[in-house]
């Protein structure tokens, strides 16, 4: 993020958008995101992780709604 707060990752601004968040990449930087802070900017706390970069039980305690693409289970915090 550079000073003025822009990223190219929506997330990592000083305000990101407040909509579910869609992981189709392997990129380090989605798996590194501090998601305590992303939640408290969301309406909706919902992760669709088409690459299976997060873990579902740390996803759930953080109080994301969770969707490993090809997981059988949701984690729902």
């Amino acid at each position: 993020m550079d000073r003025d707060g822009y990223s190219p990752f929506g997330w990592q601004t000083k305000n990101p958008p407040p909509v579910p968040i869609v992981i189709a990449t392997e990129w380090p930087q989605f798996a590194q995101a501090d998601f305590s802070k992303v939640k408290e900017r969301m309406l909706s706390p919902l992760v669709f992780d088409g690459r299976n970069r997060l873990d579902p039980a740390t996803m759930a305690r953080l109080g994301f709604e969770y969707h490993g693409i090809g997981r059988a289970a949701v984690a729902v915090g």
